[in-house]
Parts: C-alpha cells; sequence; structure tokens
C-alpha cells in the first residue's frame, strides 16, 4: 500500500516558512513582544527587551509581567488584564515598566489572545513600544504653542502702548517747540 504524502508535505513546509517568517518578524521587531499565560506569566520575549528594558529572556522566563510595571500603575494593569481575559478583547495599554537599572519607561501595549480548540484563551500576545519620547516630543509641543501664544498676546499689548507713548514723545517734543514761541 502507497499513500501520497506529497499534500502533507507541502502543509508542513508551508507551516515551517510561515513559522519561520512569523519568528524572524519577532526577533528583529524594535516593539517589544512577549507571549504570557492566562496568569501574566511570561513565556516568551523577544530580543528587544534586552534593548529597551535590559532585560534578558532568561532573566524574563516565567516572571510575571505585572511584577515589572510600576506600582502605580500596576492595579490598573491587572484590571485591564483582567477584564480583556473576561471579553476576550485587549485594549491599548499605557503603564511604566521598569528597566533593569531601576528607571522606568512609558511603554504602549497591545494584546491579542490565542485560544485553544475549546476556546479557552491559551495565551497573549503583547506588542509594547516606548511612546515617552513621544510623551516628550508632545509635551515640548505644548510648551512651544503657550510660549508662542505668549509672545503674541505680548506683542498685541506692546503695540497700542508703543503707539501712545510714541505719540506722547511726538507730543512732548512739539509741545517743547512751541513753548518758547509762547513765552514771547
Amino acid at each position: 500500500t502507497f499513500w501520497n504524502t506529497t499534500d502533507r508535505r507541502n502543509a508542513e513546509d508551508a507551516r515551517r516558512r510561515s513559522e519561520q517568517l512569523f519568528r524572524a518578524m519577532a526577533e528583529n521587531s524594535a516593539d517589544l513582544i512577549a507571549v504570557v499565560d492566562p496568569q501574566g506569566r511570561m513565556i516568551y520575549s523577544n530580543p528587544a527587551h534586552r534593548t529597551v528594558l535590559g532585560l534578558t529572556p532568561a532573566e524574563l522566563q516565567r516572571t510575571v509581567v505585572f511584577d515589572h510595571i510600576h506600582p502605580d500603575d500596576r492595579q490598573g494593569a491587572r484590571q485591564i488584564f483582567e477584564e480583556a481575559l473576561g471579553s476576550g478583547e485587549g485594549p491599548v495599554a499605557e503603564f511604566r515598566m521598569r528597566r533593569k537599572d531601576g528607571t522606568y519607561i512609558t511603554l504602549e501595549s497591545h494584546g491579542n489572545y490565542n485560544r485553544n480548540s475549546r476556546g479557552e484563551i491559551e495565551t497573549i500576545v503583547f506588542s509594547s513600544r516606548d511612546v515617552g519620547q513621544r510623551r516628550s516630543v508632545e509635551q515640548e509641543q505644548k510648551l512651544l504653542a503657550i510660549g508662542q501664544l505668549a509672545a503674541g498676546v505680548a506683542h498685541e499689548i506692546n503695540s497700542p502702548l508703543q503707539f501712545v507713548s510714541d505719540n506722547i514723545l511726538f507730543l512732548r517734543q512739539a509741545l517743547d517747540q512751541f513753548t518758547p514761541v509762547v513765552d514771547f
């Protein structure tokens, strides 16, 4: 008995190429990509974690992702995580995450859920990016806009004052020239 295994081999090759493509995308992404279980334990982290957070995949392996979130942001992040587990939809979340050196970085994170054959959430894939730089630029733009507004207001105030001052100076000079004529 002979079986034609061409279709099965082609399907396995296609699956292997797809896995290689997605692994290459994750491994070379500048964004932090992590896979966690429903309890928040880290299963996978891409190399960007070393670049951005200074943490190796080995240091992150099986840690609970919430332990790295700033204490002030932790409860909100847990709440979003729990709500998302219930609804199956991962909202965009923003929080501060601790770097290896103890400093914090502001991340914007998107989550996506993978379900098993019974429809239960099996893993969550997070893609996070540093938004601290963007926040700094936005703050600088706001300060620049406020400075331009203040300069405009100052100009609008100074222009009429300058007009009045120039006219008073003209009148004083004219009066100084007129006074000797009147004194005769």
